[in-house]
């Protein structure tokens, strides 16, 4: 039978936390990045558009 000591165990859990939250702020970090890009890709086609309207004139 394979025993845990307490501390081993409050140390195992400690560990795994720092890792999901760790996991958690770099997927808000990625979140932010992708939403930052998809909002500069958005403008960047609205330049271009208006820019082919006004050439058409």
């Amino acid at each position: 039978m394979f025993l845990i000591r307490k501390s081993e165990y409050s140390v195992n859990l400690l560990t795994k936390q720092n890792k999901i939250d760790s996991l958690a702020n770099s997927l808000a970090k990625m979140e932010d990045s992708i939403r930052n890009m998809m909002k500069a890709v958005v403008d960047e086609s609205t330049n271009v558009s208006e820019m082919l309207l006004q050439a058409k004139k």
